[in-house]
């Protein structure tokens, strides 16, 4: 025996090989070997030989505070040992049923002990009775120390590799949360950072679907922005959902609050108008999504098996909701960023739009009104009828319809600026004329430069 215990490594191999050794060595024709729970409440079957493959023995839980052999050997400490049926039926009358179906004589219940601690209970039946000896306590006492020391280091190593894949587990989420910030960080759009957060947590969790929903700017719903997985929607028209719709990710926006069920009775419980769904999720998590402090949305994800959602396994989602929620609101005010500045060079676009027109007329009537007023000047000083206040009317109307054309140049130029293809174009200027008054200023040399002037 203690070579095969030598050798089994995990709880499980070191119950078979106690219940077939335990059986060899009391020639008993069946037994089952019981783990204690961590609270050691609760007596879990790990391994039975000798019984029928239906009802199986392994099926069975057993309660410490029950009546019966293997509960009074955990709590008693020592071996109980009952040589016949009658004595069986007189001690604990309401197994009567039990041994009548079973057929079951002679039985030992042996607590495995290792440092004064209860680790299980070797339970072993004959079908004929038996008359049992001080050696065989002895030996059944023996028996369930060594076995007890056996199932501790199985214990040991089974929580040495649960600690070990634990770490492994964080490691490869705190590397995958590396990953979906990287990703994240590249997401300019709501759209693509609800893909990365759906894809990347349903890897994460082991789901087989994943949907990620924002709230509604102005109405009481919920928007899709992404999934995967689905084939199916209990939505209205697949895009939306209203805010109180009876379905976890609603419920996780209107409460605040994660929704964890665990299996399909949990679900079905929660849930009944959801049971006659084709592909209907055993599992389901849904957690809300917030931004500074205000609930933006809700992620989902949908499991084919009963999940146990360990502490491991919330704290991962909730942290991914909380990267997801904090990436979803900078996408919204990006985009919101994008549509102000579209919005702004369109009006842009339209005013150097409207300017260009209006040089352009502008310019049409300008441009005949100048060449006659400075024609008409020019005819005046030549033939000397005009008196020199209508000639100063004239150079006034000259000046003007200069600096209009001027002031339509300079519109032009707006647009030329705005689009980069304003030429600039050197020219001498008298700043003494830009103080003086429109009819004062000297009159423009035919190359566009204003004449240089003497003091006033």
């Amino acid at each position: 025996m203690t070579a095969a215990l030598s050798e089994a490594r995990t709880p499980a191999e070191v119950a078979t090989v106690i219940v077939h050794e335990g059986l060899a060595a009391t020639r008993m024709d069946g037994g089952v070997v019981y783990t204690l729970s961590a609270d050691g409440h609760v007596l879990v079957a790990l391994a039975d030989a000798g019984y029928p493959a239906a009802p199986q023995p392994r099926h069975q839980q057993r309660v410490v505070t029950q009546s019966n052999p293997i509960a009074e050997a955990v709590r008693a400490r020592d071996v109980i040992a009952v040589s016949t049926a009658a004595e069986l039926i007189a001690r604990w009358p309401h197994l009567a049923a039990a041994q009548a179906q079973s057929g079951d004589q002679a039985t030992l219940a042996v607590p495995l002990l290792a440092d004064g601690q209860v680790l299980g209970v070797m339970y072993l039946a004959a079908h004929t009775p038996r008359t049992w000896s001080r050696d065989d306590l002895a030996l059944a006492r023996t028996l369930g120390h060594l076995c007890g020391q056996a199932l501790q280091r199985a214990n040991l190593y089974a929580a040495e590799q649960a600690s070990r894949q634990a770490a492994e587990r964080a490691v490869a989420r705190t590397a995958l949360l590396q990953t979906v910030t990287a990703s994240l960080s590249t997401a300019l759009t709501p759209t693509d950072v609800a893909q990365v957060i759906v894809a990347q947590g349903a890897a994460a969790l082991g789901a087989y679907a994943g949907i990620l929903v924002r709230c509604h700017d102005q109405l009481p719903l919920l928007e899709l922005v992404a999934s995967q997985g689905y084939t199916i929607s209990a939505w209205g028209d697949g895009t939306t959902l209203p805010l109180d719709a009876p379905l976890p990710l609603a419920e996780a926006v209107r409460t605040g609050r994660a929704i964890w069920l665990h299996d399909p009775a949990e679900y079905a419980a929660h849930y009944p108008h959801l049971a006659g769904l084709p592909q209907r999720s055993t599992a389901v998590a849904a957690l809300p999504l917030r931004a500074a402090g205000q609930l933006v949305g809700a992620i989902g994800f949908s499991f084919a098996t009963p999940q146990p959602f360990t502490a491991e396994d919330r704290a991962f989602a909730a942290t991914l909701a909380e990267h997801g929620a904090q990436a979803l609101e900078r996408a919204r005010l990006y985009a919101r960023e994008q549509q102000a500045r579209a919005e702004a060079e369109a009006a842009v676009r339209a005013r150097d739009q409207f300017l260009s027109i209006a040089a352009h007329e502008l310019r049409t009537p300008l441009t005949p009104l100048l060449g006659q007023a400075q024609l008409l000047e020019r005819r005046a000083q030549q033939v000397g009828q005009l008196s020199e206040r209508d000639r100063r009317a004239l150079r006034v109307m000259a000046s003007q319809a200069l600096r209009l054309d001027q002031l339509v140049r300079s519109m032009l130029d707006l647009t030329r600026l705005q689009t980069g293809r304003l030429t600039l174009q050197r020219a001498p200027l008298d700043l003494r004329d830009l103080a003086r008054p429109p009819g004062r200023r000297a009159p423009a040399h035919p190359g566009g430069a204003p004449a240089r002037a003497g003091p006033p």
